[in-house]
């Protein structure tokens, strides 16, 4: 009779977890796109940099900027907003489109890994924290690269935890695609790294239990090391081959401009230990979801068992390694400490190892802390409840409704800036913006960190996407705009009042302009929008 209680409880998860996580991932979808403006103007500097690039695919094949700039970065996310700009036109919700779908998927994605890692119950409670996750929601509404990223990672992790026949292919084609996504993927390297030595180790020690030589038949191997050694030479070539093609595309990226091939790395890459780092990422991490790391440190292996389990690269162990390695890189790895958006790549997997953890240690820990002991139905009952409570611990509708909220704005400067003429000048503070909704910038407002956007050439600077004419003190304002464009209309866009601006030059700049303005609007969105008749 138990048996076949059993049996039936089993039949109905079968059934009904897969309806679950369909109507998970449309209620995700719904969540996402409630959220997505629905006027023109309201993508960011980086977002309309990958629309130009997407714009260059549609016209030449390949990402070239208007002004002859091969942009190779984000290069999947560019050729996929390309085929969406080419089936329903370009605006700002095709552009969101991609980002929208692969969030949706990542939903899946993590259902998937957390069922490798611990069973249907905990990921299908992990796949809840990352449909409702405040910070990755946000992101999905954003034509940019990390949903794309997300979900290839993701992939490329579940892929190498399951290690199917042809599983080493599909993870290292996802790495790859999550390498062309964002150069962050390459993150997963080392975490590939250590779960093979640690599969080839405890390999190594099963055929030494089993008192066999190295030459033993497969079935005394241990299950989780891949039989096939072409396959993990494979997996290893695409991978290597991936990092190289970013790695050498980022160098070319930069070498014709006046930073040099290397700028971006100097820029961004640091390395050096500093606990005020760890504390801005605990810090990220706790305003997101405070509750995740301190259940996911629960699944470090605390007995011999689990231990083995953990080197073998199975359950809770390549989860735990991806968040780590997010964690560290993002606390030791950068000139600015705590970056937000890196911490992103944290989420997934923290989801994971956390409502795995809890779905295993919950029980035990309670037994050891009360002394009640748990057998059977009720066993399974708490463990439904714990995960019940880290889901309702990770969800904040309050926070989903603002979100919405703040980007449902009735106009943007795009609109404010509709009565222009095709002669009038653009002076933007962000040209591939301006680029991408009016077709050209003339002058770009920008007073430091031009050098990695510029072409390295004698002044006046250039933009590499643009073209615009670089503007960096009132000297080049007066001799390079207002000087010889008497006679003319001039329209700026700024990304905030001049009061605000931090920056001394820039802010005296923008100042200046606001003084000659015979015009000034103010769209809903912040921007400033001046017009000047010279």
């Amino acid at each position: 009779m138990l048996a076949s209680g059993k049996s039936a409880w089993g039949r109905f998860n079968r059934a009904s977890i897969p309806i679950a996580l369909v109507l998970l991932a449309v209620v995700a979808c719904l969540v996402r796109a409630n959220g997505i403006p629905a006027v023109q103007g309201t993508m960011g500097r980086d977002e309309a940099r990958l629309a130009l690039a997407a714009r260059g695919i549609l016209d030449h094949g390949l990402p070239i900027m208007g002004d002859g700039f091969l942009y190779t970065r984000g290069l999947l996310p560019a050729y996929l907003n390309a085929l969406t700009f080419a089936v329903l036109g370009s605006s700002d919700q095709a552009a969101r489109m991609s980002d929208l779908v692969f969030s949706t998927l990542l939903v899946v994605a993590v259902y998937q890994l957390g069922r490798l890692a611990g069973g249907p119950r905990p990921a299908l409670a992990a796949a809840l924290i990352v449909a409702f996750s405040p910070p990755l929601v946000l992101q999905a509404r954003e034509a940019w690269l990390y949903s794309t990223f997300l979900l290839w990672l993701t992939l490329a992790v579940g892929w190498l935890v399951r290690d199917a026949p042809g599983d080493r292919l599909r993870a290292g084609l996802a790495a790859v695609a999550a390498l062309l996504s964002h150069e962050l993927a390459v993150l997963f390297v080392p975490v590939a790294l250590l779960i093979d030595l640690g599969r080839a180790w405890h390999a190594r020690q099963a055929r030494r239990r089993a008192g066999v030589t190295a030459g033993a038949p497969p079935h005394v191997t241990d299950r989780t090391w891949p039989r096939s050694g072409r396959m993990v030479l494979v997996f290893w070539a695409l991978l290597l081959v991936g990092v190289g093609t970013v790695g050498a595309l980022s160098m070319l990226l930069r070498s014709q401009t006046l930073g040099g091939p290397t700028v971006e790395i100097q820029e961004y890459l640091r390395p050096g230990f500093d606990l005020r780092g760890l504390t801005l990422s605990f810090g990220i991490l706790g305003r997101w979801h405070p509750w995740l790391l301190p259940v996911a440190v629960l699944g470090f292996p605390w007995s011999r068992r689990s231990w083995r389990a953990f080197v073998a690269g199975r359950g809770l162990m390549p989860c735990l390694l991806m968040a780590v390695v997010v964690i560290c890189f993002n606390s030791f790895g950068l000139v600015r400490r705590g970056e937000s958006r890196y911490m992103l790549a944290a989420v997934p997997f923290l989801a994971v190892a956390a409502a795995v953890a809890l779905d295993r240690l919950g029980p035990p820990l309670i037994t050891a802390l009360t002394g009640w002991r748990m057998r059977g139905q009720m066993r399974q009952l708490v463990r439904v409840l714990l995960l019940t409570l880290l889901v309702a611990a990770n969800f904040d509708p309050v926070r989903l409704v603002l979100d919405a909220n703040a980007r449902a704005v009735p106009d943007t400067w795009v609109q404010a800036v509709a009565d222009r003429q095709p002669t009038d000048l653009i002076v933007s503070f962000a040209p591939t913006l301006t680029s991408y909704y009016l077709g050209r910038t003339d002058f770009w407002l920008r007073t430091e960190g031009y050098a990695k956007y510029v072409w390295n050439a004698p002044p006046p600077l250039r933009d590499v996407h643009t073209s615009a004419v670089v503007l960096r003190n009132q000297g080049e304002l007066d001799r390079l705009l207002l000087v010889p464009h008497q006679g003319r209309t001039v329209w700026v866009v700024l990304a905030s009042d001049p009061s605000t601006e931090t920056l001394r030059v820039l802010r005296a700049m923008e100042e200046q302009l606001m003084n000659l303005a015979v015009e000034t609007r103010r769209p809903s969105d912040g921007r400033v929008v001046l017009k000047l008749e010279l």
